[in-house]
């Protein structure tokens, strides 16, 4: 699986202090408090992470459960929850 991060997440991670490290974090499966679909905007998915004491919540489009092995994910926004 291959991830590509958008414009705007790119931008609003850099003003949130996020790392691309820690959005990878969406990958461990382990890593997952939750992941819900988002109201806002079909086909869209937010996963929960912990980064030490703090929670990211990263938004995705298509889900990770659903993508194929070669597939990409891209990732819209992310932010501190």
């Amino acid at each position: 699986m291959e991830l590509k991060i958008s414009s705007h997440a790119l931008s609003r991670i850099q003003q949130r202090g996020i790392s691309e490290q820690q959005v990878n974090e969406v990958f461990t499966e382990h890593r997952r408090l939750m992941s819900y679909e988002s109201k806002d905007a079909a086909g869209r998915w937010v996963y929960m992470v912990e980064i030490g004491e703090r929670k990211l919540m990263v938004v995705t489009f298509p889900a990770i459960e659903d993508a194929a092995p070669n597939a990409t994910i891209t990732v819209i926004t992310a932010y501190w929850h």
